[in-house]
C-alpha cells in the first residue's frame, strides 16, 4: 500500500535528496494521517459518548489533536519549499522543525486535558455501557493506528524527517492507548472499581510522555545538536579516501532545516602539492559532497611539513606530552616557524565534557615543551569538537 501512494503521488519518489521530492512525501503523509486520524477520533468519541468511557472520549481527542499536528506538519512541509530570501539567506527549512514543535504542545495540552478528565472519572465513576461493537470498533482503530505506524516510520526514514519520526512513535502511543481503552471498558463493565478512569489516567500520562518528547526533540534541532554520526563517519572516510588528503579535522555542520545543511572542515595536504593541485582536489570532494549527500560542503587545505626531521620530532614529542596529560587530547595543525627563535603552532583538541582550566593546561605543555627543548616557543590553541 505504502509503495503504490507513493509511486501515485509522489513524482521522481527515487531522488529524495531532492527538496521537491521530499516535500511531496511529507505533505503525502500529512494528509494520509489527516483522514485517517479523522475516522479514528470520530470514531472513538462516539463510542465514548455511547459507552460513558473517559478512556476512550480521551483517546478521542488525543486522535482530533493529532488532526491539528498533521495540519502543522502539512503547513511546515509547503512552508519549508519556499526559497532562500534577502532575509532568510539559508531557506526556511527549520519551518518543519517549528510545526513540530507545535505538534509536541498540542499533544502535550490534550494529554494533561484527558488526564483531567480521567480523575474526574476516579472521582466520581460512572456505569459503562459496553457492547460487542464498540469492541470491534475499537480494535479496527488499533489496526488503522498500527499502519499509520509503519507508514510514518517508513516515509520519516526514507526522507530523514523528525516531524515524521515523531508523528510514528505519536501513532505507536496510540496503540498503546487503544489497548488500555478496551482494558478500561471491559474491566469496567465488571466491576465497581474505577478502572476506566485509572487507564483513562495511564492513557494520559502515554500522551504528555510522547509531547514532551516531541518537543524535546524539536528544540534540540532548533538549537543545533550533534549530527548524525554515520553520516559524519561516512563523510570522514569519503575525504580521507582520496588520494592526497593525509588527513582531515575541524569538522563542523550546520543545519537550517531539511534540504539546507552546510560541511565544513580543514584537510591536510603536503605542503609539496601546489596551490591549484590542493584546490581542484578540494573543490572535487565538495562537488561530491553535495551530489550525494545534499551537503553544502567548504574545505579549507592546511599544507603539512612532510620531509622535514626538526618538525617530525617536536610534533612526535608535542603529540606524547598532550597524550601524558590526558589519552583522549589530539593535536592538529601542526607548524614549525624557523629562526633565531623556533616558533611551534599547534591546535589540541579537547573533549566537550572536559572542564579543565585552558591556562594551567598551556602552562603544563609550555613546561615540558620548554624541558624537550629550551629554545622552542609555543603558541598553542585548544580546541573542543562540534561532532
Amino acid at each position: 500500500m505504502i509503495h503504490f501512494l507513493v509511486k501515485k503521488f509522489v513524482k521522481d519518489y527515487s531522488d529524495t535528496t531532492n527538496a521537491k521530492v521530499r516535500v511531496q512525501y511529507g505533505m503525502l503523509a500529512s494528509i494520509v494521517a489527516i483522514f485517517l486520524n479523522i475516522i479514528c477520533a470520530s470514531f472513538k468519541l462516539i463510542l465514548g459518548f455511547i459507552a460513558h468511557s473517559s478512556s476512550v472520549i480521551a483517546d478521542g481527542l488525543n486522535n482530533f489533536s493529532d488532526v491539528g499536528s498533521n495540519v502543522a506538519s502539512l503547513l511546515g512541509f509547503a512552508l519549508a519549499q519556499k526559497h532562500p530570501d534577502t532575509e532568510h539567506p539559508y531557506g526556511h527549512g527549520r519551518y518543519e522543525y517549528l510545526m513540530g514543535l507545535v505538534i509536541g504542545c498540542l499533544i502535550f495540552v490534550v494529554g494533561v486535558l484527558s488526564g483531567y478528565e480521567a480523575i474526574m472519572h476516579i472521582i466520581k465513576p460512572e456505569k459503562l455501557k459496553v457492547n460487542v461493537v464498540i469492541i470491534v470498533a475499537l480494535i479496527f482503530t488499533i489496526g488503522i493506528k498500527s499502519w499509520m505506524f509503519y507508514f510514518n516510520n517508513a516515509i520519516g526514514d526514507t526522507i530523514s524527517s523528525k516531524t515524521l519520526k515523531a508523528a510514528a512513535i505519536d501513532s505507536k502511543n496510540d496503540v498503546l492507548s487503544n489497548i488500555a481503552s478496551i482494558i478500561g471498558l471491559l474491566g469496567g463493565a465488571f466491576t465497581s472499581w474505577p478502572i476506566d478512569g485509572a487507564v483513562g489516567l495511564v492513557v494520559s500520562i502515554i500522551v504528555i510522555k510522547g509531547g514532551v518528547e516531541t518537543i524535546s526533540t524539536m528544540i534540540d534541532s532548533i538549537l543545533g545538536c550533534t549530527p548524525d554520526p554515520e553520516l559524519v563517519e561516512e563523510i570522514k572516510q569519503y575525504v580521507l579516501s582520496q588520494p592526497g588528503i593525509l588527513g582531515i579535522h575541524d569538522m563542523m555542520f550546520h543545519d537550517y532545516g531539511p534540504g539546507s545543511r552546510f560541511c565544513v572542515l580543514h584537510a591536510e595536504v603536503s605542503n609539496d602539492m601546489t596551490l591549484i593541485d590542493a584546490h581542484h582536489l578540494v573543490d572535487g570532494i565538495e562537488r561530491t559532497i553535495l551530489k550525494k549527500y545534499n551537503i553544502m560542503t567548504t574545505i579549507h587545505y592546511d599544507p603539512l611539513e612532510t620531509h622535514d626531521k626538526t618538525t617530525q620530532l617536536l610534533k612526535d614529542k608535542m603529540e606524547e606530552i598532550v597524550h601524558d596529560l590526558n589519552k583522549n587530547y589530539s593535536i592538529h595543525d601542526f607548524h614549525l616557524v624557523k629562526g633565531a627563535q623556533p616558533q611551534l603552532i599547534c591546535d589540541i583538541l579537547i573533549p566537550n565534557d572536559d572542564k579543565i582550566d585552558e591556562e594551567i593546561l598551556r602552562q603544563k605543555i609550555e613546561e615540558k615543551m620548554k624541558a624537550y627543548n629550551p629554545e622552542i616557543n609555543c603558541t598553542l590553541q585548544f580546541d573542543h569538537s562540534f561532532i
